[in-house]
């Protein structure tokens, strides 16, 4: 019950298998659950004994954890329907404690109600005598469920054994076969509590599903063509909404929509925003971020690994329009306890749900990254626009990692709104521990404009002449070090050391001296120089303990540019 789409997919059986509750006594635990009163009396008569009967099996079937209340039950005979108003479903409080005295408390607790629900095709004589039901129709309103999560210790060797279960065994509970021809559900709400996450919420609203075809038996419980054991569905929830567990940031979805016959899910005005108390919340120096996209779409998912393995695999995925920023205050304090395996592929592995997406197509990103450099009291950007490539082999099983143990991103954007870059990064998914990654890139020219907006707050130094013309660069590195390949064309260069102003702390200025003796003595104005072969040169770097992935890997090729120019790391700051 941890995972998003697992959720989903219980939240939708349970409300089936309420339906089921209400119309089919054999569900729960009794012998023989027939009211006794005869087949001659009126159906009408029958309601409040029928509703008796139903609420007295709720209590026995459950040992006593739930209670049933139904406003009002109309049986049809002559037409087979059955109608139901204003029904509920809650938890004995009493009994819950007592059960939990005895350690036979279940890990999850449901809360359910609806407004209508209606069935059709029905045969209420035999309702009581059979472990099987078929039915035309089933159409609910207004379904509200909330689940409360509590893994118990006294479960723990229930939940080992039930994790190798299909969705089929872990609810078949007595009932052999279900077949419903047609199944609506409008205005549903799922709100799912986690207990062992500091009762983190998750809300599914408005949640509409339209089946078609439901056979719930033997023989489907392999089947992959199905979703949810039906043949056509069409699922949508709207306003998604939930934090994170550290409450930092809110997760939003305007709407999901499920299309089981063409195997897509569809997520609409994603969003992860910082929550508005975020500089507060954190003590430490912490990486901000806002990621934004209108549109992703997956194809191609199999329904049968996400249903009864809780895994989310689609051969292939599109994402669009993605807009993210990063935001770091270098004035917050250093966190001694920070993480060091924080790069990509390592947070991947500590999702927890288990991901195998072959193929994610990535269309017109864009990406800024800006510090707050508190010498200065100026922040600096850098931002990549237009971004479009092919993320491969997003995984965390290792089944997945054995067959292939590498994750990979091609692709192409603009630098600073205008010049092309195209980069090409590989993750070792089979090294999680130490990191290992590879990056090569490549770029056309930059003016110094460019290149002064962010080389003086962030490396304390600009172009006052010169063009780079070419660029390009590798590096292979882990958590701890990298080692970088640069090959930098460049002409007419001329670099002025900065330091702080003094006398306004927002400015920088000259470094006279400094300047004087790297130019005259230390800068090689060109490269190639004239009548020499282009330099390449090779540096090795330690990673600073509190640098992230991609400030890791700029700092590498930075060393590579600095080597390149002949500029000594001591006459600037190398950030």
């Amino acid at each position: 019950m941890k995972r998003i789409y697992y959720i989903i997919a219980i939240a939708i059986v349970v409300i089936l298998l309420s339906a089921y509750l209400f119309t089919r006594f054999s569900f729960l635990k009794t012998k023989d659950p027939k009211p006794a009163v005869s087949k001659s009396e009126s159906p009408l008569d029958l309601r409040p004994l029928i509703i008796e009967k139903l609420q007295e099996l709720v209590k026995q079937g459950s040992d006593g954890l739930y209670n049933l209340s139904i406003q009002d039950l109309q049986p049809d005979i002559l037409n087979s329907t059955l109608n139901i108003t204003n029904a509920t479903f809650i938890t004995d409080s009493a009994a819950l404690k007592k059960l939990d005295s005895l350690k036979k408390a279940p890990d999850d607790l449901f809360n359910f109600s609806f407004q209508h629900l209606r069935i059709t095709g029905i045969n209420i004589d035999d309702i009581v005598h059979r472990d099987r039901i078929d039915v035309d129709s089933i159409f609910i309103t207004r379904p509200v469920i909330r689940v409360y999560h509590d893994p118990r210790p006294y479960n723990q060797r229930q939940r080992e054994r039930d994790s190798s279960l299909t969705l089929y065994k872990k609810l078949q509970t007595g009932l052999k076969h279900m077949g419903i021809k047609n199944i609506a559900i409008e205005a549903g709400s799922l709100i799912h509590t986690n207990a062992a996450q500091d009762n983190r919420v998750q809300r599914f609203n408005d949640i509409s599903l339209h089946i078609h075809d439901l056979l719930f038996d033997s023989t489907t419980e392999y089947d992959k063509s199905r979703f949810l054991f039906s043949k056509e569905v069409l699922l949508s929830c709207k306003n998604y909404l939930a934090r994170t567990p550290d409450s930092l940031y809110l997760f939003k979805v305007a709407s999901i929509s499920v299309d089981a016959v063409r195997h897509t899910m569809t997520g609409r005005q994603v969003a992860l925003l910082p929550r508005k108390n975020f500089e507060k919340k954190v003590k430490y120096m912490e990486n901000r971020f806002k990621i934004q996209f209108p549109k992703v779409v997956f194809n191609n998912i199999d329904w049968w690994a996400l249903i009864n393995n809780e895994s989310f695999t689609s051969e292939n995925a599109d994402l669009y329009d993605v807009h993210a920023e990063n935001f770091v205050d270098r004035s917050k304090p250093l966190n001694p306890n920070m993480r060091q395996d924080n790069f990509p592929h390592q947070l991947l592995m500590r999702v927890p749900m288990n991901v195998n997406i072959a193929k994610l197509s990535v269309h017109n990103a864009s990406i800024a990254y800006e510090e707050y450099e508190p010498e200065i009291a100026r922040s600096a950007k850098v931002s990549f626009d237009n971004i479009n490539g092919v993320l491969r082999n997003v995984t965390n099983i290792s089944s997945s990692i054995q067959k292939n143990g590498f994750a990979s991103f091609d692709g192409s954007s603009l630098f600073m709104h205008s010049v092309p870059l195209s980069a090409h990064f590989k993750f070792n998914l089979a090294k999680p521990k130490t990191g290992d990654f590879s990056v090569s890139m490549q770029m056309g020219t930059l003016n110094r404009t460019i290149v002064n907006s962010f080389a003086e707050p962030m490396g304390m130094f600009s172009f006052k002449s010169g063009e780079l013309q070419h660029a390009s660069g590798s590096a292979q590195g882990n958590n701890t070090s990298s080692t970088a390949n640069m090959e930098l064309l460049y002409k007419d260069l001329h670099i002025t050391p900065l330091k702080r102003d003094k006398d306004d702390t927002t400015s920088l200025k000259k470094k006279t001296v400094t300047s004087f003796i790297a130019n005259a003595f230390f800068i090689k104005d060109a490269n190639p120089s004239k009548g020499e072969d282009v330099r390449r040169p090779t540096v090795t770097i330690q990673r600073d303990h509190y640098d992230g992935f991609f400030r890791f890997v700029w700092k590498s090729m930075l060393a590579g540019i600095l080597k390149t120019i002949g500029v000594p790391q001591k006459y600037m700051k190398q950030s």
